[in-house]
C-alpha cells in the first residue's frame, strides 16, 4: 500500500524521500523503500485485468447459484426417498392396501397400521409444574432437556438449566433413556 501511495506521490512531484514512516523490513527505512523500483501494468492492461476479473467472478458466482440450487434439489431428493421408504416401503413392486388414514394414503399389504401410543411403554410430559420450580436450576448440573434444546434433529443442552443431583434423582421418570422417542 505505502508502494502506491509513493509511487502516486512521486508522480505528482512530491519528494517521497522525506517521508520517515518505518516499512517493517529490517535494514530498510522508507529512503529506501520508496526508492525501489516498481513495475505495474499500464492503464489499459489493468482495464483488461479488472474485465477479466469481473468475468470470472461472475462465472463462479453463477456457478455457486448452480450448485447451491443442485444442492437444494438433491435435499428434495433425499426426502422423498425417506417419504416413499417410510410410506411405501423399499420394494417398488409390493402389493399394497388402504391404511385407513387419509393423510398417509395406502401402505405395503404386510404393514400394520396402528396408533402411536400402542407402541410405547408410557408417555409423559414434563417435568414442570409442582414437579420442577426455578429453585431446582442450578448451573453446570444434571441436564434438563426442554424443547428450545432441540437443534437440528440433536439435543444441546445449556449447562445453565441444569439440577442437582438430588433433583435429578427425585426427577428420573422422566430421565432419557437410549431408544426414547421425543416429539
Amino acid at each position: 500500500w505505502l508502494c502506491y501511495v509513493n509511487s502516486y506521490l512521486y508522480s505528482l512531484g512530491v519528494n517521497t524521500r522525506s517521508i520517515k514512516q518505518t516499512t517493517g523490513i529490517q535494514n530498510l527505512d522508507s529512503n529506501q523503500y520508496t526508492a525501489e523500483p516498481i513495475a505495474f501494468p499500464a492503464y489499459g492492461e489493468q482495464q483488461a485485468i479488472a474485465a477479466h476479473l469481473d468475468r470470472e467472478t461472475t462465472r463462479i458466482d453463477a456457478l455457486i447459484t448452480k450448485k447451491t440450487r443442485f444442492i437444494e434439489l438433491l435435499r428434495e431428493k433425499r426426502q422423498a426417498l425417506i417419504t416413499h421408504a417410510v410410506t411405501k416401503g423399499l420394494d417398488p413392486n409390493v402389493k399394497m392396501k388402504d391404511s385407513g388414514v387419509e393423510w398417509l394414503g395406502e401402505v405395503p399389504e404386510g404393514w400394520q397400521v396402528v396408533r402411536f401410543r400402542d407402541l410405547c411403554t408410557s408417555i409423559s410430559t414434563g417435568p414442570f409444574g409442582t414437579a420442577l420450580g426455578n429453585d431446582d436450576y442450578v448451573s453446570e448440573g444434571i441436564p434438563v432437556i426442554n424443547p428450545s434444546h432441540i437443534v437440528n434433529s440433536q439435543i444441546i443442552p445449556d449447562p445453565e438449566i441444569s439440577v442437582s443431583q438430588s433433583t435429578a434423582e427425585r426427577l428420573k421418570f422422566w430421565r432419557l433413556e437410549a431408544g426414547d422417542l421425543i416429539v
